[in-house]
């Protein structure tokens, strides 16, 4: 039976018992915003969004030294902002691994169904639709752990993705 409790971390599963993955931050680049499970690459040597396409999967994580001072929400909803003196947080995720990583407005997505990097919304998931000829080697970045329907929503909305 799936767990209905809403996680507080992003790194939901690794692939191995007892296995850890190394969290390395970066500068978030100026004028931009990146949420605690948001797919991000590199520019210039700062971290932004990840535009769709080929990508390298890295997923930002919540800032673990985050303090009720800092800010009044919780940790896996406070962004990183460019030009902040917090560098973003991410890990690598390797394959099996789950996270607990954004779906983006418009999508609704079965279990199991297939997951690419949006091409609306910058750093967010969204079904793979028909898997044919055209798809891009390297596009495919996960698989649904859960039914999401977010076709009526405005924003993005987090969903529990398993890397491929």
């Amino acid at each position: 039976m799936a767990n209905s409790e809403t996680p507080k971390t992003i790194i939901l599963q690794l692939n191995e018992r007892f296995s850890e993955r190394p969290l390395d931050e970066a500068q978030v680049k100026a004028s931009n915003s990146i949420t605690p499970g948001m797919l991000i690459a590199f520019d210039s040597g700062d971290v932004v969004p990840a535009a769709a396409g080929p990508t390298y999967p890295m997923v930002a994580v919540e800032n673990p030294y985050l303090t009720p001072t800092y800010s009044s929400g919780k940790a896996i909803d406070t962004a990183y902002g460019g030009g902040d003196p917090e560098p973003c947080r991410y890990f690598i995720p390797q394959r099996g691994d789950m996270a607990y990583c954004l779906l983006d407005a418009g999508e609704n997505v079965g279990q199991g169904d297939l997951l690419v990097v949006s091409a609306t919304t910058d750093g967010t998931l969204a079904g793979a639709g028909t898997i044919d000829a055209t798809t891009v080697t390297g596009t495919l970045i996960a698989r649904a752990e859960e039914a999401v329907d977010n076709s009526g929503g405005a924003e993005a909305v987090r969903i529990r993705a398993r890397f491929l």
